[in-house]
């Protein structure tokens, strides 16, 4: 085979003249000297290019003939492969599943526990405000209006104290260096004036309930509604008035009987009712 084709074949640099002999004869010359060099030439390039097609289409018959049928070993492997695929997607979503599972009995118990502590809205009937009856059969309207005379004038008494007390505590100041003497001075006078202050509007307060309770009293008893004699309906709670004067006046076992006679009574009258 010539150099030329043997390079081509080989995929090597085909081998270089010499520049002397390239130089020192013409391009006849060496037609002349070396006959049919030109057709080997043609003849081995043309081989090979036969070799390198033919080549060519052996690999690409070979190609379609595995893509249009496929070995049954891809195919259990594509399988195989699927499956694996299919598991590794369904077990997440169980665990997910699983887990909202969880989380919703875990909400529905804890909503159920705040329900049962939540207090029950009232019904309307619960809303309506129901007056308590009270019996005021027996209550003199005289005693009422003498016994809210004298509170009244304790009430006013003690707003006179306070006055009285202000003015003084604030033309007299207390008149010392010493820090602490100051403060509890200044303690004592709030005091003095906020305990009478307060004591004037309870007095207060009090002998206006009586006047009023007093002036409610005579209504009923000019239209005939009530009776202060009849002491039979008078079986209402006691005051704690009562209670302690009778302590403080009677034998304390009496007292004890009679307040669980009384309470007796009043039970057995609102069962009757």
């Amino acid at each position: 085979m010539a150099p030329l084709a043997e390079a081509f074949v080989l995929g090597t640099a085909p081998p270089a003249l010499p520049v002397s002999r390239l130089a020192s004869k013409p391009r006849w010359a060496m037609h002349n000297a070396e006959p049919g060099v030109g057709s080997a030439l043609s003849a081995a390039a043309a081989v090979v290019a036969g070799l390198a097609a033919k080549r060519r289409m052996t690999d690409m018959r070979a190609a379609v003939a595995t893509r249009a049928s496929p070995p049954e070993e891809t195919n259990s492997v594509a399988e195989a492969k699927a499956s694996q695929d299919s598991l590794e997607s369904s077990a997440p979503d169980a665990g997910q599943g699983a887990l909202s599972q969880r989380l919703r009995q875990r909400l529905a118990s804890t909503i159920a526990e705040q329900e049962s502590q939540v207090e029950a809205v009232p019904s309307e009937e619960q809303k309506r405000i129901v007056q308590q009856e009270v019996d005021l059969n027996g209550i003199d309207p005289v005693a009422c209006f003498l016994g809210a005379a004298p509170v009244a004038a304790l009430s006013y008494g003690f707003w006179t104290f306070t006055s009285r007390s202000a003015e003084w505590f604030y033309n007299h100041p207390v008149e010392s260096d010493f820090y602490p003497v100051q403060r509890l001075g200044l303690v004592f006078q709030a005091a003095v004036v906020g305990l009478s202050s307060l004591a004037a509007g309870i007095f207060g307060f009090t002998a206006l309930g009586i006047l009023l309770l007093g002036v409610r009293v005579s209504f009923g008893v000019m239209s005939g509604e009530l009776d202060p004699a009849d002491k039979s309906k008078g079986i209402g709670k006691r005051s704690t008035a009562e209670t302690v004067l009778d302590v403080f006046t009677k034998d304390p076992v009496e007292v004890v009987k009679a307040e669980k006679e009384r309470k007796l009574q009043a039970e057995r009258k609102k069962d009757a009712a």
